[in-house]
């Protein structure tokens, strides 16, 4: 585990190698500084696999927003004290990964069109691009997300305002390129959360486009009349069958909807799971503020027709 150093100096140190003048690294170098400058005394404990905020040097030291700070993750850490350095990877942005300044020979258009032009507001690309730097020159940890895209119920949610990433840039075998890329839908694009609104077919075990799909004309996806009554045990069960949905619905973002609606169904199912015979649990208190009410207007919805199977979802 790293420690800031008790003695924090403003070295003097010259500027070696920068994350803009990016050169294919084959075994990293021993050491490889990019400014070593004052480290805030509140800094967190920093180790291996924690990803962090790096300033770039021409930013000068003063409270900046997140977005302007570079952000890698810490492989190893070698040495000790002033003299302390992170073997890291970057992590790229939608628009570093188009620079030539960063890059000197860039993706294929079609794959920067493919999958870049498909990034979340805050989404980045972990990569290969390897590089040791001091110590003192990360800031903070920074909380980045994996986000596997595929199914319906990811483990871990994305916040609206949460770094998150799910492709990665290689930069060491030939042209770089994408991986860990998965394309959805008929179409056989890229989710994009800030412009899509996808549906999972459970039957298919696919997610589709809503863009790409026909409304249902069988009214409500699950109907219910005002004023019915019903059991603990019917409401729930009523309540997942609320469609699994995911993306940008106009607005604002929504707790749930960079990751969907299939990962808080998917917990209530467990909470809930083998025990309508008896009490039904307080299935509602782990649910993000209005959500329960979202999923009751998207069930009197009408649903839209799976392209593959044809199920209303």
């Amino acid at each position: 585990m790293s420690r800031r150093s008790s003695s924090s100096k403003n070295a003097k140190v010259t500027l070696q190698t920068e994350k803009q003048n990016f050169v294919k690294l084959g075994k990293p170098k021993d050491v490889t500084r990019i400014g070593v400058r004052e480290v805030e005394e509140n800094r967190e404990d920093i180790k291996p696999g924690d990803c962090v905020y790096i300033r770039p040097p021409e930013l000068r030291a003063r409270t900046i927003e997140g977005f302007h700070y570079w952000k890698a993750q810490v492989k190893e850490i070698r040495g000790d004290g002033d003299d302390e350095a992170f073997l890291i990877t970057w992590f790229y942005t939608a628009e570093e990964a188009r620079k030539k300044s960063l890059l000197p020979v860039l993706p294929a258009q079609d794959d920067l069109k493919k999958v870049v032009d498909h990034m979340g507001r805050n989404e980045l690309l972990s990569s290969d691009h390897e590089q040791v730097i001091s110590s003192q020159t990360a800031e903070d940890i920074v909380d980045v997300v994996r986000f596997d895209d595929r199914g319906p119920f990811s483990p871990e949610n994305v916040h609206p305002n949460d770094y998150f990433t799910r492709f990665r840039l290689v930069t060491k075998e030939g042209r770089p390129h994408f991986l860990d890329v998965t394309k959805h839908c008929t179409c056989q694009t890229v989710y994009d959360p800030d412009q899509d609104v996808q549906r999972f077919c459970l039957s298919c075990v696919r997610w589709f486009d809503q863009a790409c799909m026909t409304k249902s004309t069988a009214g409500p996806l699950v109907p219910f009349e005002e004023g019915q009554e019903e059991t603990p045990a019917e409401e729930v069960k009523r309540f997942l069958k609320s469609p699994i949905i995911r993306g940008y619905s106009g607005g604002r973002h929504l707790y749930w909807e960079i990751v969907g609606t299939g990962r808080l169904l998917n917990q209530v199912t467990a909470l809930v799971s083998g025990l309508f015979d008896g009490e039904v649990p307080d299935w509602k208190t782990g649910l993000p503020e209005g959500f329960v009410e979202a999923m009751e207007v998207l069930r009197a919805m009408p649903g839209y027709i799976c392209p593959s199977c044809d199920r209303a979802i």
